[in-house]
């Protein structure tokens, strides 16, 4: 269920972003929708409130909202103290590439990444199971950093803000089918062991 939670700040920056040029008034004060400005703002703040109501809720930060979180801060205030959307765009590239590194890096250091941590303790698989996982997430994430880059520097930003949203949402449902494709036989089997 928080995983459809974490798609609040980015539905909220899909749609201020299509209210751009609208006006809205309250209380003898307006406010003129300015694009990709007004949506970073919506996306700094839904952000936080998310990681705030996730701290209330939980008593404890997670760790990949958490700086998923601070990226979209830093990068967000650039955007609109420069007043560039280069970085903005550049958020979800920087947050896949380094989480595909949180599982890259530890796994040549004989280490445990973030993925396996995240899972072992609901999952007990071999670990070329473990290993075939990490791979479908490393180059999926790159895959997916990649790709962001490729539309924000060779489309529209408005195009660019389109992808982000639906492909944020069609890239999810891919990697969870293509996950669960790799773990249902190795589940299968440990079940029948038991």
């Amino acid at each position: 269920m928080k995983q459809l939670f974490e798609f609040i700040p980015l539905v909220l920056f899909f749609l201020v972003y299509q209210a751009d040029g609208q006006t809205i008034s309250l209380f003898n004060v307006s406010y003129t929708f300015d694009g990709i400005y007004s949506a970073t703002w919506a996306l700094m703040i839904s952000s936080v409130a998310f990681l705030l109501v996730d701290l209330l809720t939980t008593r404890k930060v997670d760790k990949r909202t958490f700086w998923t979180t601070a990226a979209i801060l830093i990068l967000g205030s650039v955007t609109l103290l420069l007043r560039s959307a280069e970085f903005i765009q550049w958020k979800p590239t920087l947050v896949n590439w380094a989480l595909a590194l949180g599982i890259l890096v530890p796994k040549f250091m004989g280490r445990r990444s973030w993925l396996k941590l995240a899972m072992q303790t609901q999952l007990s698989l071999p670990n070329i199971v473990w290993s075939k996982l990490e791979w479908t997430w490393i180059i999926y994430l790159g895959f997916v950093g990649a790709l962001n880059l490729i539309v924000a520097y060779n489309f529209s930003e408005a195009t660019w803000v389109s992808f982000k949203f639906y492909s944020s949402i069609g890239f999810s449902v891919v990697i969870m089918a293509i996950t669960a494709a790799i773990l249902l036989p190795a589940l299968k089997e440990e079940n029948s062991k038991d």
